[in-house]
Parts: structure tokens; C-alpha cells; sequence
């Protein structure tokens, strides 16, 4: 969002809903995320479920500093503010997630990347009944070249395959 702001991007995903001026925002889908650790972590961690106290020594693993997914949740569903706990920083999506696997520490992880790690055992889900959807958008400049439009075109026109129905606003 930053660097479509500067001019840097032509365009962007983002969590914001409101195009900033001289820019569009088009509702893409949810993006559905899950709290995921290995077994072994759980074991070693979680044994007894997903508790407050448990959740205070456990590490957490997040792409940034930015990163408030799992800090959101952890605040939401067992009250434990962001520094209540360990965190591991490892950015990139599949590092993240890497780290997430081989034990490094318990974070979200999009659904689209579990599948087969929650079917074969390699993840579990430290809270089934608790998903987090996050809404994305893609914004644009209103004004835009033919082949800008192209591209916003296919991406708002793909994003449904991929993503969970927008939520109305």
C-alpha cells in the first residue's frame, strides 16, 4: 500500500477497504488463515490444548514485526497482549511456514498452504473451531494503462477460484 502511495507500485493487495485518493479498491475474497504448529510441538507445548499459560512460554513464529495475525488471535481468544510471549521473525511465505513445520515455533499459515501438511500430520491445527478471515483488496490507480486494466481485470476476475466470497460491507 506504501509503495502505491509513493508510486513506486501500480498496484497492490491489501487489507485496507478504502482506496486512498485517485486510486480504486476491489474486494478480491477472504483469505482464510489457520493456527498451525507441528506434532511434535504440540506435543511438547500444547499437550493439554491451546491455553493462556501454555501460549506464554510457547514461541510464536510471524513474517515481521507488522505481522499481527497471530498476536490479533492470541489478544482475542486467551487475552495475552503482543510481548506476553516468545516470537521468531521469518519472513516469506514458505520460510514462515518452513519454520512453522520443523518445530521453530506455532504461527497463522493460510489454509491454502495446509492442505496437504493437515492431511498427511505434518501440521495440526492448535484451534479448529477458531479460523481467522482476512479480507483482501486490490487497489489500482483510477487512471490506468490498456494493459493495467487488463491485468486488474484478470486478478478481481480470478481472485473467487482462489478466495472465499467477499463479505459485504
Amino acid at each position: 500500500y506504501s509503495l502505491l502511495e509513493t508510486g513506486l507500485a501500480i498496484g497492490c493487495i491489501s487489507t485496507e477497504p478504502k482506496p486512498m485518493r485517485g486510486c480504486t479498491a476491489s474486494p478480491l475474497g477472504r483469505m482464510r488463515y489457520r493456527l498451525v504448529a507441528c506434532a511434535s510441538f504440540r506435543q511438547q507445548h500444547f499437550a493439554n490444548g491451546l491455553s493462556r499459560n501454555a501460549a506464554r512460554k510457547a514461541p510464536v513464529v510471524a513474517y515481521t514485526r507488522k505481522d499481527s495475525l497471530t498476536s490479533s488471535f492470541l489478544l482475542r481468544h486467551l487475552g495475552l497482549p503482543e510481548g506476553a510471549y516468545p516470537c521468531h521473525y521469518v519472513p516469506g511465505s514458505e520460510p514462515h511456514f518452513g519454520a512453522i513445520r520443523y518445530g521453530l515455533g506455532y504461527g497463522m499459515v493460510p489454509e491454502l498452504l495446509l492442505h496437504d501438511a493437515l492431511a498427511d500430520g505434518t501440521v495440526v491445527d492448535l484451534a479448529r473451531d477458531a479460523p481467522l478471515d482476512i479480507s483482501l483488496y486490490w487497489h489500482t490507480w483510477k487512471v490506468q494503462s490498456p494493459r493495467m486494466e487488463n491485468l486488474s481485470r484478470q486478478i478481481v476476475e480470478a481472485a473467487p477460484r482462489i478466495l472465499a466470497r467477499p463479505t459485504e460491507p
